[in-house]
């Protein structure tokens, strides 16, 4: 059986983690996590993780707009958006909430 290998590149890091995830994805998805992160790592640096404390207020007043809306991504089970919720009531900002994929936030 002849794979085809022209497009990885051994010597790239990048080439390398893909590879580590396809084969790990097919035989045991579970330990997946680890080389997706590590990947985010030899792409993106280490600083996309190691990000501050979200900073709700300085967000919704100096950042967030109808034309420059806030787009979170979270992890299963966490749900940031009771704070977003909580600091606009107390700055009196309207806001449209929208949920994309599961009806979690709307519970």
């Amino acid at each position: 059986m002849n794979i085809p290998v022209d497009w990885f590149d051994a010597s790239d890091e990048v080439s390398t983690s893909i590879m580590k995830i396809i084969v790990t994805n097919i035989l045991k998805p579970s330990r997946s996590f680890d080389l997706y992160r590590e990947l985010i790592n030899k792409v993106m640096t280490n600083e996309f993780f190691n990000t501050d404390i979200l900073d709700a207020k300085d967000l919704i007043l100096n950042d967030a707009s109808s034309k420059n809306p806030i787009f979170f991504a979270s992890a299963a089970g966490f749900d940031p958006s009771n704070n977003i919720v909580t600091v606009a009531k107390e700055i009196n900002k309207s806001y449209t909430a929208i949920a994309l994929g599961s009806q979690e936030g709307f519970k």
